[in-house]
């Protein structure tokens, strides 16, 4: 093959093939959380407040970044369209950027290939249930190339935009901007950093925080156990340990590695101490973790072995035993369900959506209590009260709940009995999973019940449950129960 038809390859063919992998972005489900963003982003465009319910004051989303592009894009297309097509052009961006940085490297170009090939998987799962990582990863991608062309300021300025999305992308910016420095580069580079002086002034203006609300809210609320956290986090992306031991074992060698010979001159352990740091932030922060959290971790870890300049035959061989597992296993989610986590969670997103919309028709001035507020909050646009604390602090002072006591396990968010109590909803609607405790606490007497299965026959299970409840003070008309396909009145 000739130069020429080589050039060509290296710029058609990843085109076409983000291309042809964005058409999914259009059919795909989103996940529960895209639909927290689509409700702050469209409060933003119509009154002004990136806000869950008007009036808050806190930041109930994980990226001021997404709300403002996404807002921008609402004042032309549909929310949720805006959402797809973002999805979709920062798909064809990856593979392009992705191509473009292993062209440079030519001295291992297959195995940089492999390596950035392999955390396909999960940007995908991420890009197709409408969240926010994936722009993360073309940020990335677009650090390296600017980094392998000597193009420190651009670096750092994409990395800056990058904290826009995702805050964890703070302690890369640090440890860019040390590495900077240290290379000889003139100290004015620093103010190539300018767009987190503007986040932090938006986000001071608007919350008083630049961290997000739900990173705290979710460490309280599922009250796991330092343990637990750190196998939850070693299992990210497989759900297998040792995969997650050996990625992690790879990233300790490396730092060890940079500690004997004091030589931190290379731009891909920048990468790896960044990968290493928020997986380490993920087990001190006991953090429940979702397949869009996993770019976070596995991208820069890729991009750190597909750019640095030398490895060990042990180190190198570890290190395609591990790519390997996460592309394969990763693969093999992505393919169950068009990219969202499973085909089973497309129809409890779905349900929830089709309940909140038809009971904000019945009632637009009630207030409703639930634990999984994206599709039912995006639907049920008056006010929703959160159990889980998310959406509302207020229900923080009711977690955890104890396990196995007031809730299946650790990874159930459940509802407090209280917390009800304590905001008098109009209406409470979740999975019986979900309120178990406060069915027997005896706090919904005053409800009458409604259940709303998953599919007509049963067939459709999810944690157990068959379908959603709704908990209505005043009994639901004939003709919402009809249009919801659910029982009828059972007084609890």
């Amino acid at each position: 093959m000739n130069t020429g038809k080589r050039e060509y390859l290296w710029t058609v063919a990843p085109l076409a093939l983000g291309a042809l992998l964005a058409i999914p972005v259009f059919l795909a489900g989103l996940v529960d959380d895209a639909y927290i963003h689509a409700r702050i982003v469209e409060a933003l465009v119509q009154t002004g407040q990136p806000t869950f319910n008007l009036g808050d004051t806190f930041k109930a989303s994980s990226s001021t970044g997404y709300i403002f592009l996404l807002a921008a894009m609402g004042t032309v297309f549909d929310t949720i369209f805006a959402m797809r097509l973002v999805e979709a052009a920062v798909i064809v961006s990856v593979f392009v950027l992705g191509a473009q940085l292993v062209r440079q490297l030519e001295a291992h170009q297959a195995f940089a290939a492999f390596a950035l090939l392999s955390g396909v998987p999960f940007v995908l799962l991420a890009a197709y249930g409408g969240m926010e990582t994936p722009i993360f990863v073309a940020l990335m991608l677009g650090t390296a190339l600017a980094l392998r062309q000597d193009r420190f300021g651009l670096a750092v300025f994409l990395v800056a935009v990058a904290v826009w999305f995702r805050i964890e992308t703070l302690l890369l910016l640090l440890l860019l901007l040390v590495w900077v420095l240290r290379q000889g580069q003139r100290i004015a580079v620093l103010w190539n950093a300018w767009p987190i002086l503007v986040l932090f002034a938006i986000e001071f203006v608007l919350y008083g925080s630049i961290l997000p609300h739900a990173a705290g809210a979710k460490s309280l609320a599922y009250g796991h156990s330092y343990e637990a956290s750190a196998k939850l986090a070693l299992r990210f992306g497989t759900g297998k340990l040792w995969a997650g031991i050996l990625l992690f074992g790879l990233l300790i060698a490396r730092l060890v590695g940079v500690l004997k010979s004091r030589d931190f001159n290379g731009y891909a352990d920048v990468f790896f101490a960044f990968s290493g740091g928020v997986l380490c932030a993920w087990m001190i922060g006991r953090s429940n973790l979702f397949t869009w959290y996993y770019p976070l971790v596995f991208i820069p870890f890729a991009i750190g072995l597909a750019t640095m300049p030398s490895a060990g035959r042990v180190f190198r061989g570890v290190a395609l035993l591990v790519l390997a597992t996460y592309l394969v296993l990763g693969g093999r989610t992505l393919l169950n369900g068009l990219g969202v986590t499973d085909t089973t969670a497309n129809f409890r997103v779905a349900k929830y959506l089709d309940i909140g919309r038809t009971l904000y028709t019945a009632c637009p001035d009630c207030s409703l209590v639930t634990s999984e507020i994206g599709g039912l909050g995006y639907g049920f646009r008056g006010r929703v009260y959160d159990g889980f604390g998310l959406a509302d602090p207020e229900a923080l002072q009711f977690h955890p709940m104890s396990v196995p006591k007031q809730r299946a396990s650790a990874f159930i968010g459940a509802i407090p009995p209280e917390y009800i109590k304590f905001r008098n909803p109009d209406f409470v609607v979740s999975m019986p999973v979900f309120t178990a405790a406060a069915r027997e606490s005896g706090v919904l007497g005053g409800y009458t019940k409604h259940h709303c299965p998953f599919s007509a026959d049963g067939s459709i299970s999810i944690f157990g449950d068959e379908g959603i409840d709704i908990f209505s003070k005043q009994p639901l008309p004939a003709l919402t129960i009809t249009q919801l396909n659910c029982s009828g009145d059972s007084p609890t």
